[in-house]
């Protein structure tokens, strides 16, 4: 279990440029945006999770926060991500005397890259979908440093751009059709494997271009 919880966590928020006067006087010129988020994940072993939200084993709350840029390219219909990540494992016992490195590294950091697509919809409003492929991580501190995570069947990111376009909101929660939690599953390159639900908030703030 141990082995499940130290693994890098990733999420990746985006934005599609949408029809309007924005698409007609910018031809589709890429834009790129600083983000921050916030994030909380429910993560366990392998079947703890049922489709209805319930657990059928122990599991951990893991709260995380990130931070990064993503430029979108609306001409391919691709969002390119790169974001750090630093996560709090909890710990309910210690393992060697108070006073003493328990090597349990209860903070963690991770870094990592995602291409993705994004939709338009209504408005100004937009959803992000991760490939099928997944998206990965990389543990940047803590023991499993240099081990890489990768998360399959994430969720849709859902968002919504100002008026201007110079900033957008945006989340993902794992509540899926019909009421049924979207269960990610997760595997990293020592073998462990985990599944997690989560719920994620995004701010992006969009910086210059070079042309201003």
């Amino acid at each position: 279990m141990r082995k499940a919880l130290t693994t890098a966590a990733l999420v990746i928020a985006t934005a599609s440029v949408v029809s309007g006067s924005y698409a007609r006087n910018n031809d589709d010129e890429p834009m790129t945006f600083s983000w921050t988020a916030q994030e909380i994940c429910l993560v366990g072993h392998p079947g703890t999770f049922t489709p209805g939200g319930d657990m059928t084993d122990f599991f951990a709350q893991i709260p995380a926060w990130g931070a990064g840029m993503i430029t979108f390219h609306p001409a391919a219909s691709t969002a390119r991500d790169k974001g750090n990540w630093m996560f709090f494992l909890p710990l309910s016992f210690l393992t060697q005397p108070p006073g003493t490195p328990q090597n349990a590294f209860p903070a963690r950091t991770s870094v990592g890259e995602c291409t993705l697509t994004y939709q338009p919809g209504d408005g100004l409003s937009f959803t992000l979908k991760a490939p099928r492929i997944g998206c990965s991580a990389t543990d940047t501190s803590g023991p499993n440093q240099g081990v890489k995570t990768t998360f399959t069947n994430g969720p849709e990111t859902r968002g919504q751009f100002a008026a201007d376009m110079q900033s957008f909101v945006a989340h993902h929660n794992e509540l899926g059709s019909q009421d049924k939690f979207v269960i990610e599953t997760g595997s990293d390159t020592n073998g462990g494997q985990f599944e997690r639900i989560c719920m994620r908030a995004i701010q992006g703030v969009r910086l210059p271009s070079n042309k201003r």
